[in-house]
């Protein structure tokens, strides 16, 4: 029964999907209002022409044809999307035709009997209709009602004709009134069904939306955790091996600061033995200084030596010659003179031999100013070589000073580099240990994302 229902609904009220409600709920009224009335109809028709085939005559049957026609095509014009169309035909013709007909009928009870039926007609006006459609319908029946008595004859006594219309009119309008009065209270129901149903299909879409929404972002938020759980397990390794090199790097850095640190001692006692050093060589070039003056002062006093012993020689020379003299005059004196003789030869004697002497200390001392200048020119060339050694281990010193003054920076720096790689080390581990937790919230999330999405799966279902 309820696939038949939606099968005639679909068929003839397609065209009202999109429609607002209210008129999507009349359409749907309207239509099994229609499919009665047509049943009803071939109901009563059948069971007149079978009961009272008198009555059954050929305007009855072709005027009930009308009207099953009238409700079919309004079915078709109701398919077609036009509702007040639909509406306004579905009410006006059959009533026109049951006018029709009450005017046809011949017997009093059926003449009543479509005059009840016109009644029918403001109610659907009441549904179907607006208030101006009641009020034209409800004005139309009156006077249908006027000309149904009126030209009844005798079928209604003509004493009967006042009551009946007054009654009919009393009936009527407190139809009408109260068909308006049932219009206004359920268009105002109808109204507020109305819009809380627009604001409960807007809920609706909403809700829609935010739970598609939610579905798209739990989706996203599952792939986005797997991935990101995938991300922080390669960042967890990755952090792991990044600590373990750190250590490593620091350990050798350590290691290397030791090394610089041993260099830097090494460096500041070579620093230490070339300040000796220079120092000691400025001693010995002042030495070989005051040498080479002592030299120069003893070859100046073995020239002023050389120059006395030649003037021993001189003198010797001279004594020599007065000592000849001396001798030839003895000689001449004869025995008185001898005596003096024998000293002159001696005086000549020791004046030869002062001459030997002083001309031996003149090759000694020949032989010393040789040796002093071959000593001088030695203790120059010494001298030299000291300065140049002297040059050198001032350069040397300059050198390893700079040397020291690298390996202390280079200490320090060391030092800086091996304080900044314990903090990098610190940072690695903590880097690590977060990475765990960051591993560890996503696969949380993971599964938080795959209870939403799962959730979301029910909730639409």
């Amino acid at each position: 029964m309820l696939n038949k229902k939606n099968i005639l609904a679909g068929f003839f009220l397609k065209k009202y999907d999109s429609s607002p409600f209210m008129t999507r709920q009349r359409a749907s009224v309207f239509m099994w209002i229609q499919i009665v009335f047509i049943f009803l109809i071939l109901l009563t028709q059948a069971s007149t022409n079978i009961l009272t085939p008198e009555v059954a005559t050929k305007f009855y049957n072709l005027s009930m044809f009308f009207i099953l026609s009238g409700f079919i095509v309004c079915l078709f014009i109701l398919k077609s999307g036009s509702y007040n169309t639909a509406a306004y035909s579905g009410i006006i013709l059959p009533l026109i035709l049951v006018v029709a007909q009450g005017l046809q009928v011949s017997t009093m009870s059926g003449k009543y009997i479509y005059l009840l039926y016109l009644l029918i007609f403001i109610v659907m006006a009441s549904l179907f209709g607006r208030r101006s459609t009641i009020i034209v319908i409800t004005m139309f029946v009156i006077a249908s009602t006027i000309i149904i008595v009126i030209k009844s004859g005798q079928i209604i006594p003509p004493d009967k004709h006042i009551s009946t219309i007054s009654n009919m009119v009393i009936v009527t309008i407190f139809i009408a009134v109260l068909c308006m009065l049932i219009f206004k209270i359920v268009n105002a129901t109808l109204d507020e069904a109305q819009s809380k149903n627009s604001e409960l299909t807007k809920s609706l879409a909403e809700n829609n939306r935010i739970l598609q929404t939610c579905a798209t972002v739990a989706v996203t938020l599952k792939n986005t955790s797997e991935d990101l759980s995938i991300n922080a397990a390669t960042f967890s390794k990755n952090a792991q091996i990044q600590a373990s090199g750190v250590e490593e790097i620091s350990s050798t850095m350590e290691e290397m600061l030791s090394s610089v640190n041993q260099n830097a001692d090494n460096s500041s006692e070579a620093e230490s033995i070339s300040e000796k050093s220079y120092r000691l060589a400025g001693e010995g070039t002042e030495i070989v200084n005051n040498a080479v003056v002592a030299i120069n002062e003893i070859n100046e006093s073995s020239k002023k030596i050389s120059e006395i012993i030649i003037l021993i020689n001189d003198i010797a020379f001279q004594t020599n010659l007065l000592a000849l003299n001396a001798s030839i005059e003895a000689a001449r004196a004869g025995d008185s003179g001898r005596g003096f003789a024998v000293v002159a030869s001696e005086v000549r004697n020791l004046a030869q031999r002062s001459r030997e002497a002083s001309d031996e200390i003149s090759k000694l001392i020949k032989n010393s100013v040789e040796k002093v200048e071959i000593g001088t020119t030695q203790v120059n060339r010494s001298g030299e070589s000291l300065k140049e050694i002297f040059s050198s281990i001032e350069q040397t010193r300059k050198i390893i000073e700079e040397i020291n003054l690298l390996s202390r920076e280079q200490k320090e720096g060391l030092g800086q580099v091996t304080t900044a790689l314990n903090q990098a080390d610190t940072m690695s581990q903590q880097t690590a240990s977060a990475a765990e937790e960051l591993h560890s919230s996503a696969e949380q999330l993971k599964q938080t994302s795959a209870e939403l999405q799962e959730l979301m799966t029910v909730f639409k279902a």
